[in-house]
């Protein structure tokens, strides 16, 4: 099930394209091989001081109340997929039922993310 209600927060740009990813998959990896070492895939595990639960309870209020919440925003780094901006976000998809959603990432990184979580 993909949310539906996803807009593009960042100005216009060119460069940056719009992917429908598998949460899942992604989810999945970034326990692995996450660029940093702030994905927590499991709530019991978002505990500690990089959880921000305002944010994350904002988000979750945002999809009950079926609002317009902002793409996440996906990139690479030595061949590796990073999240720029959107941790929370995909936290609050998975948690609430969502298997896909839609990111934004640039023209160079379309390809190798599409490939790995492309839905």
């Amino acid at each position: 099930m993909k949310y539906q209600n996803m807009i593009n927060g960042l100005p216009f740009d060119e460069d940056m394209v719009v992917l429908e990813v598998d949460i899942r998959k992604l989810s999945e990896y970034l326990k692995n091989n996450s660029v940093t070492d702030f994905w927590c895939a499991d709530k019991e595990s978002r505990i500690d001081g990089d959880f921000k639960g305002q944010k994350y309870d904002g988000v979750l209020n945002k999809i009950n109340n079926k609002e317009a919440i902002h793409m996440p925003e996906l990139y690479m780094v030595d061949d590796r997929v990073s999240i720029m901006d959107g941790r929370h976000r995909l936290y609050a998809f998975l948690d609430s039922g969502f298997d896909r959603c839609d990111i934004i990432c640039n023209t160079e990184d379309y390809q190798k993310i599409k490939e790995k979580f492309g839905a």
